[in-house]
């Protein structure tokens, strides 16, 4: 009855340590449960961010460091799911080994607690004793009963499995607590990264359309001033025009040759010295709507004057006999077409380099408008979709299982 007293004492020493082993076994297994539950929220994040980054617009749709940042953040967290499922999986198989363990140390238990009670009650007897009676064929061996050495053997044998098996389970808490450690560590740290870089993409973008937006002003401004310079040499074709026309005019009583040469020299010299203020102080519609002239009416301008000096000479052609004379008037209208032709040439060319040039500035002015939107576009998913999305980020506490 000692030998049956020690071993039910030890078995049921093991069964209380083996449930309550299993029962922080149960609560790791919870934990990674929870674990493995958090691990949705970051990687729905990560997939958002990726596809809202799908949707930035031409050069700007690149495989930059935060796409491969958020790439790297959706492979971590896939591994972290699979080897919580793996280990939620270990922990299953676990606990069915510390219950099989239980379960033998607890009919091993039970058996004893009988026996013990048979043996005291077989104690007790006496001759005096009510309930003796004969029993024929008790008294002989049964082949299904054990010796001592088995007897003791298989109670010390449920024990050392009970004990293999506890020490398995306190080894696999242990790597439980080790595993959501890491890997919440490793997403907490990749979350950081991805941020980083979020930060140092939005700063790039910013510098750079800062820059777009410092260039466009210059292009602006450089635009007017073209488009001014274009008024101005539509204005000085007009003077001309109106200057020439004068000329033609008071040719027209043949002055002398003195005379008319002044006349020249004095329409060129205010064309020349013709202030540019005047046109910049004058409101910019007051030429075709502020557009610029184009080649065609430059020429428009100069058509008068030329057909007036052309028809002149014709007509004097028609002089007769002797009086078809080359005098100076002849030679200073034929100089007067040469230089009326002159000066259309020369503001033609002028004004085509100013309208070849505006054009450039135009088309530099549009590609900037649209880089800066396309920035403007970037800079909105990252720091307004992306960047905002990210603050649901989980605690720690939450990614070790513990909420």
């Amino acid at each position: 009855m000692n030998d049956i007293n020690f071993w039910k004492v030890e078995l049921d020493r093991e069964i209380k340590e083996m449930i309550e082993e299993t029962d922080l076994l149960c609560a790791q297994k919870k934990r990674l449960e929870n674990a493995l539950d958090a691990t949705e929220v970051p990687l729905n994040i990560a997939q958002d961010n990726l596809d809202c980054r799908s949707r930035r617009q031409e050069v700007d749709l690149v495989g930059d460091r935060v796409e491969l940042a958020l790439n790297k953040e959706v492979e971590i967290i896939r591994k972290v799911q699979d080897l919580l499922k793996r280990t939620i999986e270990n922990a299953d198989r676990q606990i069915k080994l510390n219950r099989g363990a239980k379960h033998k140390l607890t009919m091993d238990w039970s058996d004893k607690v009988q026996a013990f009670e048979i043996d005291e009650k077989c104690t007790g007897l006496n001759n005096n004793s009510t309930e003796i009676q004969y029993k024929e064929g008790s008294a002989k061996f049964n082949n299904v009963q054990s010796t001592p050495e088995s007897w003791a053997e298989f109670s010390h044998d449920n024990i050392v499995r009970a004990e293999h098996e506890r020490l398995a389970s306190q080894q696999l808490r242990n790597l439980i607590d080790q595993i959501v450690t890491d890997t919440s560590n490793d997403m907490r740290e990749q979350c950081n990264t991805v941020n980083s870089e979020f930060a140092r993409r939005i700063e790039e973008m910013n510098d750079a359309k800062t820059k777009m937006e410092n260039h466009l002003q210059k292009v602006c401004i450089m635009s007017i001033w073209s488009t001014t310079l274009n008024t101005h040499l539509y204005f000085c074709c007009t003077l001309n025009q109106c200057m020439t026309q004068h000329l033609v005019a008071s040719k027209s009583n043949f002055v002398s040759e003195f005379e008319y040469h002044a006349h020249i020299s004095q329409v060129n010299f205010r064309l020349v010295i013709f202030p540019i203020s005047f046109v910049t102080d004058r409101p910019r519609n007051c030429f075709h709507g502020g557009q610029c002239p184009s080649p065609a009416e430059v020429h428009q301008g100069q058509e008068a004057p030329m057909k007036v000096a052309q028809t002149r000479l014709d007509s004097r052609t028609n002089r007769p006999n002797v009086e078809l004379c080359r005098d100076p008037a002849h030679f200073r209208m034929v100089q007067e077409v040469g230089e009326i032709q002159n000066s259309i040439d020369h503001l033609n060319q002028k004004l085509a380099d100013s309208q070849a040039s505006l054009k450039d500035l135009m088309d530099t002015r549009m590609t900037l408008e649209k880089e800066i939107a396309l920035k403007k576009n970037s800079i909105f998913i990252d720091r307004d979709k992306c960047l905002k999305f990210r603050t649901r980020y989980p605690s720690t506490s939450r990614l070790v299982g513990y909420q």
